[in-house]
């Protein structure tokens, strides 16, 4: 799952203002060989005093796993058991955001601040100096620091493929003239291994779909059929083969103006957010085989909740069996003299019914749920 983002048509375009142009392969050209990795640095995982309050027991059922920010300011990491309905207690938790749980439900990574700034927006942890991941253990709260501390250096929303066992993320670093390079990169939680994806760069946002050999990602590159003169930043939607580097226009490219996607475990539907306005959230069908493009009057997505006005929606995924869709949003407010969103006061999790729309808020009063995942289990 995508982070979540607060007004994400004006962060995408000062994104593209701060990203330095990429070129994909398809599109002007490629920079790396698509025939293997490229290794970069191997980060050996140092082990850290825990910051659990208790012991609990690794996740069993299908549960949305949750970032949560108590009133007293304290995070805690918790599971939304979907069939009973209730809460467990996990583990302590710093400035994290963006949690991915292991497929056996025993660890899951998440994305650790540098530093204490917060964003005015969307009060997430957003250190100026750089963000890293660390991998914490649902069994006794240890925590392993495995990618690097680097000034400036800011990791993105990890995810746990289940069929390859890596831990997938996005990296940006600073790069001369004051922009920035992007890259998907992918870590083994055992030895701490860093794997750079093929043709992963200028890669800025992705979701991997389920069948764990592809990912949809967002990307930037100069226009190639265009002459220097007329040349502008561009962004496009593709799929890209995590393995070979081989990159396609996304199915999803028909869609304009959406916010996330997520697809159902079995990946027979695809769920797509969309902030404009007031934003609404929509479900279309995925049936095997539909590879990109589609026509664009096939498999349209069919609208199911529309948010109230100046509603933002983040983190977006699946209850296991396709019935529910996991959104988080939160609803703002303008100031006085109605020109600009305010800080948002807080997040929360609700479960949407996926026939009728009906919506149900998970998150308990006076606390506030900045990310969250969904696991569940194999068998």
């Amino acid at each position: 799952m995508m982070r979540p983002t607060a007004l994400r048509p004006l962060l995408t375009i000062a994104m593209t203002i701060a990203l330095s142009a990429a070129v994909l392969a398809g599109c002007g050209g490629a920079d790396e060989p698509a025939s293997s990795p490229t290794s970069s640095i191997t980060v050996t995982p140092t082990p850290s005093p825990s910051r659990t309050t208790k012991t609990p027991a690794p996740l069993e059922d299908a549960s949305v796993v949750i970032v949560r920010e108590l009133p007293d300011g304290q995070r805690r990491l918790v599971a939304y058991d979907f069939t009973t309905g209730l809460t467990k207690d996990l583990v302590s938790i710093s400035r994290d955001e963006n949690p991915a749980v292991s497929p056996d439900g025993t660890q899951v990574v998440v994305e650790r601040a540098n530093g204490p700034e917060r964003d005015p927006i969307t009060n997430h942890w957003l250190a100026k100096s750089g963000s890293h991941l660390v991998l914490i253990s649902l069994i006794d709260g240890d925590q392993q620091v495995v990618t690097p501390i680097a000034p400036g250096a800011r990791v993105h929303t990890p995810q746990w493929n289940r069929f390859d066992g890596w831990i997938y993320y996005t990296v940006s670093t600073p790069a001369p003239g004051k922009t920035r390079t992007n890259h998907l990169m992918r870590l083994r939680s055992d030895t701490g291994q860093t794997q750079r994806v093929p043709h992963g760069r200028g890669v800025f946002e992705f979701t991997l779909e389920p069948d764990g050999k592809h990912a949809y990602v967002h990307t930037l590159w100069h226009w190639p059929s265009m002459p220097n003169w007329g040349r502008r930043i561009r962004g496009g939607a593709w799929r890209l083969n995590l393995e070979t580097g081989h990159v396609s226009l996304h199915a999803l490219q028909a869609y304009e103006y959406f916010g996330d996607v997520s697809w159902t475990p079995s990946g027979s539907r695809v769920a797509i957010t969309h902030n404009v306005e007031s934003g609404w959230l929509s479900v279309a069908p995925w049936p095997d085989g539909w590879s990109p493009p589609p026509q664009i009057n096939q498999g349209r997505a069919r609208e199911i909740y529309f948010a109230p006005p100046l509603t933002t929606y983040g983190d977006l995924g699946w209850q296991p069996g396709g019935s529910q869709v996991v959104l988080e949003s939160e609803r703002g407010h303008m100031n006085p003299r109605q020109t600009r969103l305010l800080p948002v006061d807080r997040w929360y999790v609700s479960l949407i019914d996926r026939r009728t729309g009906e919506r149900t808020d998970i998150t308990p009063p006076g606390v506030a749920d900045t990310s969250f995942d969904v696991w569940w289990p194999d068998n």
